[in-house]
């Protein structure tokens, strides 16, 4: 947001409007919307704001020339209704731009009568996310990453034959359509093999070059007698929920006829006896997610996951083909994503400490009976873990065993997981399975439809199929953004607003931060205007950052629920105060003070200490907040509103009411933030009288897939945190419903 800094006001003006703030509620001439996006404002009289109307189906810009009395809707540059201006920033009266969630950026010089198009590009971007202007000319804006999908899982029966699948995706589209990719030369050459629906796929296994599977979500298992090129739905017990997340995760078989499947929603697992015509569901009564399957032979294997309250990593151990389980491991805060027998004997699981994000590897040397632990020190999230043994000769044998993850990671041993050394893989994507057909011949598959191939036992890996991430778009104008410049950002891969929205700031054109989530956690700074890029790492989950300058700077600490604090430019930082129950969605320095600062979440916070300690000063949500100078300000509302203050806020109104007991005047549901997510998201409700209610999530087909709220609840204002962690992408809807209210809304999970 652009911040017009005027700093003539009166000391003495500013103490009295600390002792008698007030804010006013100034919604003369706007509709109700049913998102609020976006606000701000260069003097005390004038504003312009970013919503989504009630219905959804119109974005609109209104704006004030008179501190709010009367708004006046802007024209709206395109016949794209849809299209969403994310980031606002002002000037002056005439002067205005933002960016879209099409990867556009418009500018206005007469006051929004007319908007030019300044900048669009889909190869680079179909997000522009923030946007800052420091004067007429110079500014800087950035946008997502481009993304074209994943490929989950890939299997080899020989040399040259073999397939992968996963999905289909595009970067500014919560749509998804699966792929089965086949090859008979190696890899150098894949073509695509259609099934019977458009789900994305998990999971591959083929026991020849006729029969095989494959899995995903919706309870879907497609099997295969001609090599793939006709696929057959089978039934499972999940079968017919389409469009919910309960997927399959693993695939596994021992034989044409046996096999096992796992799901992490349901915590399922499944077994056949006669290749997939019947599947019938073993799980019993565990308490568990499940990730990742492998057996020995038809009555030794493995299963392992997580507890259903995400705490444990567990590993669970079967002796008579999944009749019976027991655990034969547990650790806190662990997540398995691959678990892989080389033989009677030896056995590895990989995966990561959420807690410590730290990648796992855990090695068993009795047929799964008991793993020995090893976490390494490093940012590593394993994806996928493959081992084989190979004489080479008067009896010697080598046992090799990989690991791949996160940002192009490979690692191999040689000694049994003593030492491990890193594999070039040449490229930063996440890479999700590996599988070798010998002790040479091995494959990678992973985002952007990736695919590399080894023929000398890891020593080189090359690329055969796919792309490297494109990284995320930094751009700067010094001509108003006549020409807008990409500077090279390929320090800042895999990056998008679902994860980022307004963790991005800049205190000038040299000077910038911005929180990175994934398995690379972190602040990046630059100081040369997006040349280079520092990383500083940070374990929690930020969900909105600020800066003052270059050394102050707040966040919201999701993971901690407190409120953190720098004073050197991200290299550390200091918890000041705890606010639960909060999301976080805009922090704002008063300009000119570095003492002053705003805080906006469920509810509204203030500091007079630079962030230090913090008082509640308005029990409403609010999305967006600027000020222009010491005293004036505007809040930007869920909850249908805007307010303004001319006395650096305070309560809700100009009614001398109680803020801590504020009582809700209607019902309300409000849109989720953020929107789209990944995986996180916060929905907001507002209760007028006491109410049994019920807050429940549901698929695009109306199937339910989880309840959020079921319990009689006050008056007030709630927030519930809805982790879809385990869901696929796509578009959901969440119902309140309270005696005769009901009200729904969609939401965009985009993974």
């Amino acid at each position: 947001m652009c911040k017009l800094i005027t700093t003539f006001f009166a000391a003495i003006f500013l103490l009295s409007s600390l002792s008698f703030a007030q804010w006013i509620e100034k919604t003369n001439g706007l509709p109700t919307w049913g998102v609020a996006l976006a606000i701000d404002a260069c003097d005390a009289n004038t504003a312009i704001i970013s919503v989504r109307t009630d219905s959804g189906s119109r974005q609109v810009l209104f704006k004030s020339t008179d501190a709010g009395d009367s708004w006046t809707e802007l024209v709206w540059p395109t016949n794209d209704y849809w299209e969403e201006a994310e980031d606002i920033c002002m000037i002056d009266n005439d002067h205005m731009w933002f960016g879209t969630d099409n990867g556009r950026i418009y500018s206005t010089t007469d006051g929004g009568a007319t908007w030019q198009l300044q900048f669009y590009d889909q190869s680079k971007t179909t997000f522009i996310n923030y946007i800052e202007m420091f004067d007429l000319n110079n500014g800087v804006a950035m946008g997502d990453a481009i993304n074209f999908g994943s490929l989950n899982s890939i299997h080899f029966i020989s040399t040259n034959v073999g397939w992968t699948v996963g999905r289909e995706h595009s970067n500014n589209s919560s749509s998804t359509s699966n792929t089965i990719l086949k090859t008979t030369d190696g890899g150098s050459n894949w073509i695509s093999q259609i099934t019977p629906n458009d789900r994305q796929l998990n999971s591959v296994y083929f026991f020849d070059e006729n029969i095989g599977w494959a899995a995903g979500p919706s309870g879907l298992i497609f099997k295969t007698v001609d090599g793939g090129n006709t696929w057959v739905t089978q039934t499972t017990p999940m079968y017919g929920y389409f469009n919910r997340s309960d997927y399959y995760k693993e695939i596994h078989f021992i034989n044409e006829s046996t096999g096992w499947a796992v799901g992490d929603l349901q915590g399922t697992i499944i077994k056949t006896t006669n290749g997939g015509d019947e599947w019938l569901d073993i799980t019993k009564d565990l308490n568990f997610y499940f990730t990742t399957v492998n057996f020995i032979d038809q009555n030794s294997g493995c299963v392992a996951g997580y507890d259903k309250s995400y705490i444990n990593g567990v590993i669970l151990k079967t002796d008579d083909g999944g009749s019976e389980w027991r655990e034969v491991f547990s650790e806190p805060d662990y997540i398995f994503n691959s678990i892989q027998f080389t033989d009677s004997n030896d056995g590895w699981a990989a995966g990561y400490n959420r807690e410590e994000n730290l990648g796992i590897i855990i090695k068993s040397e009795d047929g799964g009976e008991s793993w020995t632990s090893k976490t390494f020190n490093e940012y590593y999230q394993f994806n996928s873990i493959y081992s084989i043994k190979y004489n080479i000769g008067f009896g010697i044998p080598i046992h090799r065993v990989w690991a791949v993850g996160d940002n192009g990671i490979i690692l191999v041993s040689s000694d049994g997981g003593e030492t491990w050394t890193v594999q070039e893989s040449g490229v930063p994507n996440s890479l999700k399975s590996i599988h070798f057909s010998n002790f040479f011949n091995g494959w990678i598959c992973g985002d952007n439809g990736l695919i590399l191939k080894t023929s000398d036992s890891g020593a080189t890996w090359n690329k055969v199929y796919g792309e490297t991430y494109k990284p995320a778009l930094f751009l700067q104008t010094t001509d108003g953004g006549t020409n807008w410049i990409e500077t090279n950002t390929n320090s800042l891969l895999n990056y998008y607003s679902g994860d980022m929205w307004r963790r991005i700031d800049f205190t000038d054109m040299n000077t910038g931060f911005f929180w990175y989530g994934g398995n690379r956690k972190g602040f990046y700074r630059t100081t040369d205007g997006g040349i280079s890029w520092t990383h500083f790492n940070f374990s929690d989950y930020v969900t909105v950052l600020k800066f003052y300058n270059e050394n102050l700077g707040i966040a919201y600490n999701l993971d901690e629920r407190t409120i953190s604090r720098t004073t050197d430019g991200g290299n550390t930082w200091t918890n000041t105060a705890t606010i639960a129950n909060d999301w976080g969605q805009d922090i704002e320095f008063i300009p000119g003070n570095s003492d002053l600062v705003w805080f906006v979440g469920a509810n509204t916070y203030f500091s007079q200490d630079g962030g230090t300690t913090w008082s509640l000063e308005l029990n409403v949500r609010g999305r967006d907040i600027v000020f222009v100078d010491e005293i004036h300000g505007w809040l930007l509302c869920d909850n249908r509103n805007v307010y303004y203050t001319s006395n650096n806020g305070g309560i809700v109104t100009d009614i001398d009411i109680n803020k801590n007991e504020i009582i809700p005047s209607e019902l309300l549901l409000f849109q989720n933030y953020p929107n789209p997510f990944n995986p996180r998201t916060i929905i907001s409700y507002q209760l007028a009288e006491a109410s049994n209610i019920t807050l429940k999530v549901y698929d695009l087909l109306g199937n339910e897939v989880a309840t959020l709220v079921d319990e009689e609840k006050s008056p007030g204002t709630y927030e519930v945190e809805f982790n879809a962690e385990n869901f696929s992408s796509g578009i959901y809807f969440y119902t309140l419903q309270a005696g005769k209210f009901r009200e729904t809304k969609k939401f965009v999970l985009l993974k």
